[in-house]
């Protein structure tokens, strides 16, 4: 457990050092079942991320790639034929 027992540990979260509750243990000393000691941090990037992009929906992933058949369908089509080859009359 990062924090060794003692509960609390120092964060450079930020850029600069602080005192905080061993997210481990929720400052108890103890390791504690089942927690996830990331989500506070995940939880707060996501809504400091949606918050910065407002016109994107939530929950909505922003690296998401677009449907190649929905992209397809508003994409004029190509002539038959070899390339550089005159379409047929």
């Amino acid at each position: 457990m990062p924090c060794g027992g003692s509960g609390r540990l120092i964060s450079n979260l930020g850029g600069s050092p602080k005192d905080i509750a061993c997210p481990w243990c929720a400052g108890t000393g103890t390791r504690q079942a089942g927690i996830d000691a990331q989500a506070a941090w995940r939880e707060r990037a996501e809504a400091e991320n949606a918050a910065a992009e407002p016109g994107r929906a939530e929950g909505e992933d922003p690296a998401a790639e677009p449907d190649p058949e929905e992209a397809a369908a508003g994409a004029p089509s190509e002539p038959s034929g070899a390339p550089g080859e005159a379409p047929a009359a």
